[in-house]
């Protein structure tokens, strides 16, 4: 069994829209699991997750109704956290929103915009 793949396969039918919400949340919880193991965290984590279903995107989101790209994504430009710079005190600024970035338009894969 390879739990990467599966993970994205997870992701990638989010994408498709190949089930219902209800079952595209069960297989990503299910692989997302399997991948990360079930830390208090990440079993946390999974609590708070949703399939948004909007008329400009959908994907994975949190359960108040934002799609965690779009969060990701409003979080370019901030500040590097203090508990990010203590982790990594070289970073920059500019490399800090690479990071952002990379990870905005990574989530963005597996989601449906307008016309993918």
């Amino acid at each position: 069994m390879n739990v990467k793949k599966n993970l994205l396969d997870s992701l990638n039918n989010i994408a498709e829209k190949k089930s219902s919400s209800d079952d595209l949340l069960k297989q990503f919880s299910t692989c997302f699991l399997d991948y990360a193991s079930e830390t208090p965290d990440n079993l946390a984590c999974i609590e708070q997750l949703k399939i948004i279903e909007g008329d400009a995107a959908s994907g994975l989101g949190l359960k108040n109704g934002e799609l965690i790209s779009d969060i990701i994504h409003s979080a370019e430009g901030c500040e590097i956290p203090e508990q990010v710079k203590m982790a990594y005190p070289k970073l920059s600024q500019d490399q800090w929103d690479a990071a952002l970035r990379v990870m905005t338009i990574l989530i963005t894969l597996f989601e449906c915009r307008g016309k993918n």
